[in-house]
């Protein structure tokens, strides 16, 4: 019964140290691969966002150039995040503007500033590594990067600089913040 009982534990342990790992997509087989920038998730203080490319190394700037394609995968992640959570804002504004014009610029200035600011962000980690699956398959390289994005300090810069559009709307900075600490929830 004791052996029942470990063999239980064993497996359930092994199934969510599994559940932070990076799968590859390279080859017939799946291969493990643990990277430093696995936990990379948003919550209440920051937005992140995780990148991640398989290439071939045929070139000497191979890594530089896989770098930057995973920074352009985690910045996009994070914009759409952005715009997510602004949907709830724009429904608020479109209920005391209904001609929907605020409603037009508070998005598209979300869009530009979310933009401007993620292109300045640095990096929270990145990571490259050499996956060879076995003797006789070519070297993969694999770049992950996690970007690391104040909200605060984002959502305090997009108020500041569209004040004007807010207060001819009647939304202070506190009603701002109430709207933006409530979620949109994707329907199942």
């Amino acid at each position: 019964m004791k052996s029942i009982k470990l063999l239980g534990i064993a497996i359930i342990a092994l199934s969510i140290s599994s559940c932070s790992s990076v799968y590859s997509s390279f080859g017939g087989k799946t291969t493990t691969i643990n990277s430093a920038c696995d936990n990379c998730t948003s919550n209440n203080k920051y937005y992140r966002g995780f990148g991640e490319i398989e290439v071939q190394p045929t070139n000497s700037g191979a890594r530089v150039d896989a770098l930057s394609e995973a920074k352009d995968i985690a910045r996009q992640e994070i914009i759409k995040e952005i715009e997510l959570e602004g949907q709830v804002v724009v429904k608020r504004v479109n209920e005391r503007d209904p001609s929907g014009k605020t409603a037009s610029a508070y998005k598209q200035a979300l869009h530009i500033q979310a933009f401007n600011k993620v292109q300045n962000t640095e990096l929270q980690c990145n990571e490259s590594k050499l996956v060879k699956r076995s003797r006789k398959s070519p070297e993969m390289l694999v770049a992950s990067v996690c970007i690391e994005m104040s909200k605060k300090d984002f959502d305090d810069t997009v108020y500041k600089e569209n004040y004007e559009m807010f207060s001819s709307s009647g939304i202070d900075k506190k009603t701002y913040d109430i709207w933006l600490s409530s979620r949109v929830v994707k329907k199942k």
